[in-house]
């Protein structure tokens, strides 16, 4: 590929848009090149201001051009191949110039793009297959949008969401379409929309979402194994864990559902690389919501699982392995015989240290943002349940990676940070503040070491 600078690449679009055959040509490379293009100048620190406003004044032009493709022709007047349709194009464009952060902010800045954009995805049942390709080139383009991180993601998805018909053309496009690329995608914009609380309500406000969600995720007869896509269950699976986030009524629906076994299904889901941190998270939800529903018969056999997967876990899967497995310590049907049940104390000697290391070595990561409170609930919960492992804990040094956390508390603002970047896993304001459950967590293990920090503390 023939690397231009940005400026003739501009140039060049803005030239020859009128040409389908030149457009072509541009949409397949040079989006890639406007961003390595960028990239190779943040490089060079010496240039990184003047060639950011440069491009930044390109970019708006260039993006000007493409709304210009956003236009469907009057039929009969287009007479070239539907995937080299001029709004096709233009979508191909954005979608690749999105892989930026920036491009995105200044895709949504653009007068009238964005409502443009979704305004693609309009319901109709027709077979036309002109209409199925700039729907599906739309919803390629919202889910790449849909699922920009940070700052500007949230901006990203706000001015995504000021869309008035956007959902309901969403839901509409579920009960109907049979396109397997399209429920993938939409059901990718749920999940990635449905991390705003509000967003969850108006989503569960439309009945058949949760049902048809579940369809996807268990298949047709509600075995784990009836559906051959499987980045579509995994879609599926994370906009249900997603919606069911504080919402009791959604794990209620969930559980409701009679033609899928789901508690089954999960239990088994938690055994599968590929399906564990999707498993784990709703089962975390449903444990947390429908306790009421879920019996030891279910609620033990996640335990022996979701223990034994997590000496190998990491990340955001061994965040929410911990959260499912405190949660279920913490049900007070479960009693401490039957905690011990499927356990040995080589096992918990191996869960402690495992807590211990990931306390030590932890980074600050929006991916994974409770995995200390996590991991700081879990030792109360076991503690309170099996004091008997107060010692194994003390032993493998839970103390001293406790009090690391107590040290780092006022640095560590990952958490706030997740409320407001990615409302995801967010920490609630009625939560008990992590200080206090450190501190309850060291006088469980050791109430004469807690007790002489805490007089320590006061002459400081």
């Amino acid at each position: 590929m023939t690397t231009q600078p940005v400026p003739n690449i501009v140039q060049n679009f803005g030239n020859h848009q009128q040409c389908p055959e030149s457009a072509t040509r541009l949409i397949i490379d040079e989006p890639q090149t406007i961003c390595s293009s960028r990239q190779t100048a943040s490089n060079n620190k010496c240039f990184l201001t003047r060639y950011n406003n440069k491009y930044c004044t390109r970019i708006c032009k260039f993006i000007k051009h493409i709304r210009k493709l956003l236009i469907i022709p009057e039929k009969g007047k287009e007479d070239w191949k539907d995937e080299d349709s001029f709004p096709v194009l233009g979508m191909k464009i954005l979608e690749k110039l999105a892989q930026d952060h920036d491009n995105c902010a200044e895709i949504c800045k653009a007068t009238g793009l964005v409502p443009k954009i979704v305004g693609f995805i309009s319901y109709t049942n027709t077979s036309n297959s002109r209409k199925t390709l700039i729907t599906t080139s739309s919803l390629k383009l919202v889910a790449k949008l849909a699922s920009t991180t940070g700052e500007i993601g949230t901006v990203v998805r706000q001015k995504i969401l000021e869309q008035p018909f956007l959902l309901s053309n969403l839901v509409d496009m579920l009960e109907d379409t049979g396109n397997v690329e399209q429920w993938k995608l939409m059901m990718v914009i749920i999940a990635n929309l449905a991390i705003d609380e509000e967003i969850r309500k108006e989503i569960g406000s439309f009945h058949m979402v949760i049902p048809k969600l579940m369809h996807a995720f268990l298949g047709r007869h509600g075995s784990s194994n009836t559906t051959d896509d499987h980045m579509l269950r995994m879609v599926a699976g994370e906009a249900l864990s997603k919606l069911s986030i504080e919402k009791p009524s959604y794990c209620s629906a969930m559980l409701e559902e009679a033609t899928y076994d789901l508690i089954g299904n999960l239990q088994k889901m938690l055994g599968e690389d590929k399906y564990r941190y999707v498993a784990a998270s709703l089962l975390w939800s449903l444990s947390v919501h429908s306790n009421d529903k879920m019996g030891d018969q279910h609620l033990l056999p996640a335990l022996r699982v979701a223990l034994a997967k997590m000496s190998d876990a990491e990340g955001k899967t061994l965040e929410a392995l911990i959260g499912l497995t405190s949660q279920i310590i913490c049900t007070s049907s479960i009693h401490e015989d039957k905690v011990k049940e499927p356990v040995s104390d080589a096992d918990v000697a191996n869960l402690a240290q495992k807590m211990v290391d990931t306390l030590n070595s932890i980074k600050q990561s929006p991916e994974y943002p409770r995995m200390r409170r996590v991991i700081v609930k879990m030792v109360i919960a076991v503690m309170e349940s099996c004091s008997d492992y107060a010692t194994t804990f003390e032993r493998k040094g839970m103390m001293a990676a406790l009090s690391k956390v107590e040290r780092t508390l006022k640095l560590y603002k990952v958490e706030k940070c997740d409320v407001f970047y990615y409302k995801a896993g967010v920490v609630l304001e009625t939560e008990e503040p992590l200080s206090e459950l450190v501190a309850k967590a060291k006088r469980l293990i050791d109430p004469a070491a807690a007790a002489s920090t805490r007089l320590f503390s006061s002459f400081q």
